[in-house]
């Protein structure tokens, strides 16, 4: 069974070497690296057997297409939109969908929907509110959660609590109960028909990294806070979910202008005990701002920036 989990624009897939369980060692195996300059804050999605990358600060507008068996990434048709970063990124069906993000101090709120088939895109209805960076997504019964973020002028942040839901069928967005906090750069996954989110920034002023995590019920339209995320503070890390588990790993601790202070590690969660477990870090390089994906039963990792601010373009398979 294929499964896909997006968050903040982070997804992941495999197919060359058989998976381990989540008891067994973690084989982190080099992937081939994206096709196209380096990036950071990309997006990621995957529809049946392929993942895509799109978006970026260092990618532009391009748009890749994965290949697991071929091990091998193929340029598609360039997002429509504005360039942006530190978009949303999720799959619905058979379709791709990126919208919202930042660029050239600029916060958008549309929505852009991808056919692989057809290898191009159709602009669907904005988000009826401000235009919102940073924010996280999971995808619940066929409807896209979008939730938190950044809006207001930029270097004027005002953080967000805010919940929309989009019904593709409906191409309708509709307002939900507000979270119980504001959150930015969240890591998100789906477990059970639940969606689940933590570590982030939890406000401007004071500048909070967050361990927080939280739960969302779609059928009740509330969140349960759960066990804390027990790494370290981070941002911009990345989520994703396998065998009934929940995993954040890598992110930013911290960052400078000249340097950034990044994770490796990883850490699984289980909702039936509601714990956390280590797991071995992740093999690449450490890094933050990357993304992750999953296709059939495998778990990639790629871009990003390392500690010295190096932008990334390389993929690891798990």
């Amino acid at each position: 069974m294929k499964k896909v989990i997006v968050l903040m624009g982070a997804i992941a897939l495999w197919g060359l070497w058989g998976f381990p369980q989540s008891s067994q060692a973690w084989e982190w195996r080099p992937a081939a690296s994206l096709d196209g300059p380096p990036t950071w804050f990309s997006a990621a999605f995957a529809v049946g057997d392929t993942a895509f990358v799109c978006t970026g600060y260092g990618f532009g507008n391009s748009l890749r297409g994965y290949d697991p068996a071929g091990n091998a990434w193929t340029r598609k048709a360039d997002f429509p939109g504005k360039a942006r970063g530190s978009a949303v990124a999720f799959s619905i069906g058979s379709k791709g969908y990126i919208g919202l993000g930042f660029g050239e101090n600029e916060r958008f709120a549309d929505l852009w929907e991808y056919d692989p088939a057809a290898d191009c895109w159709t602009q669907k209805a904005s988000l009826p509110a401000a235009g919102r960076d940073h924010a996280g997504a999971f995808v619940l019964d066929g409807k896209a959660y979008v939730f938190g973020g950044t809006r207001g002028e930029a270097g004027n942040d005002d953080f967000l609590k805010e919940v929309w839901a989009y019904d593709p069928a409906a191409d309708r967005w509709t307002r939900k109960s507000d979270m119980p906090e504001s959150t930015a750069t969240p890591a998100c996954f789906v477990l059970d028909g639940k969606g689940y989110f933590g570590t982030g920034v939890a406000s401007a002023v004071p500048y909070a990294l967050s361990k927080v995590f939280w739960e969302y019920n779609p059928k009740t339209d509330g969140w349960t806070r759960k066990a804390e995320f027990p790494g370290t503070a981070r941002f911009r890390a990345v989520g994703f979910s396998r065998d009934g588990k929940g995993y954040i790993g890598t992110g930013l601790l911290a960052m400078g202008e000249a340097s950034a202070d990044v994770a490796e590690d990883l850490w699984e969660y289980d909702p039936k005990t509601n714990a956390w477990t280590p797991k071995p870090a992740f093999a690449g390089p450490a890094r933050g701002a990357a993304v992750a994906f999953v296709l059939g039963s495998r778990v990639y990792i790629g871009t990003g920036t390392d500690s010295g601010r190096k932008l990334l373009s390389d993929f690891w398979r798990s």
